[in-house]
């Protein structure tokens, strides 16, 4: 999911640690206590699910006039 890098140019890079072998360390990041992962990143994982797999960076859009409203 590509937690390791940033999702966009200037956003945060979330931590992976880098784990051998059989240890503590690699249980506890079984569970995810220590990774991190902006919400950004997280969005993204979650967008991945919901397109089979498949995963799309995400991107961001500089709108030169206001948004559309509903």
């Amino acid at each position: 999911f590509h937690f390791g890098a940033a999702p966009v140019p200037g956003a945060a890079a979330g931590k992976v640690p880098l784990l051998q072998g059989e240890s503590f360390e690699g249980a506890v990041a079984a569970i995810g206590e220590s990774m991190t992962a902006s919400p950004l990143q997280m969005a993204a994982a979650y967008a991945a699910f919901a397109n089979e797999g498949a995963y799309v960076a995400p991107t961001l859009v500089r709108r030169s006039a206001p948004a559309p409203s509903r």
